[in-house]
């Protein structure tokens, strides 16, 4: 009651915020109530919504408001609509990049000139890992400390941070667990030599392996291996 009281006191108050699109939530925080109390208010007082006509193109779907302003029918409509004035240009739905994969195949609304690829954020990540693992794989390159081919990582023989550099003299190919070894200090690499337990294995350089002809991939596996080493803190 004494809410009801608060309300019936402020009622002009109350209407001019409903019209001005403030939530009822918020309308009861400003009055030290609650949305549920705001909302019985209006249901009490009889406060009649506004009925208008979606003003996007193609929609026109008839809605109802308390927003004196409000004149799209949903979120969806005024971003649909922003696009348009904003990029003047016509709006179109992609699939996310992910789909190449089969990991993720959910569509979104963009304008034509936009260069979005995902639907969300956290797909970007993703998608340039799974572009490094391709690339490896098109490398078909074998672990030089025990042959494994399944899943191979490329690693600087000298790391970056103490000034290795990105050529084909100072990568070699190792799998997931000798890769791990020497970025947890367990293995460590001498020269062309990687020692492991005090014991001692032969490898080889891209150059070794491949000689002087640059491969298509190798670019593309320098850029997100970069990232990914400064993701994971690997050099």
């Amino acid at each position: 009651m004494k809410n009801q009281g608060l309300l019936d006191s402020n009622k002009d108050y109350v209407i001019s915020l409903l019209h001005n699109g403030v939530l009822k939530t918020e309308i009861g925080r400003k009055l030290g109530t609650t949305g549920s109390a705001v909302s019985a208010f209006v249901k009490r007082v009889g406060v009649e919504p506004y009925t208008k006509v979606c003003k996007v193109e193609g929609c026109n779907k008839v809605f109802t408001t308390y927003d004196a302003r409000k004149i799209y029918c949903s979120d969806k409509c005024n971003k649909k609509q922003m696009m348009r004035r904003f990029n003047n240009v016509e709006i179109k739905t992609k699939t996310c990049a992910l789909s190449e994969y089969g990991e993720c195949v959910e569509t979104f609304i963009v304008g034509s000139k936009s260069r979005k690829k995902f639907c969300c954020k956290n797909h970007a990540g993703r998608y340039e890992y799974l572009q490094y693992k391709e690339a490896l794989k098109e490398s078909r390159f074998k672990c030089e400390v025990c042959g494994e081919t399944l899943v191979v990582d490329l690693h600087h023989i000298i790391p970056r941070s103490e000034g290795g550099l990105d050529d084909y003299n100072n990568i070699t190919s190792l799998c997931p667990n000798h890769h791990t070894a020497i970025h947890r200090g367990l293995a460590i690499i001498i020269g062309k030599t990687y020692v492991l337990k005090g014991v001692e294995y032969p490898i080889r350089s891209l150059r070794d392996i491949i000689g002087d002809e640059k491969p298509e991939w190798f670019e593309r596996w320098l850029h997100l291996n970069w990232k990914i080493n400064k993701i994971y803190n690997k050099d």
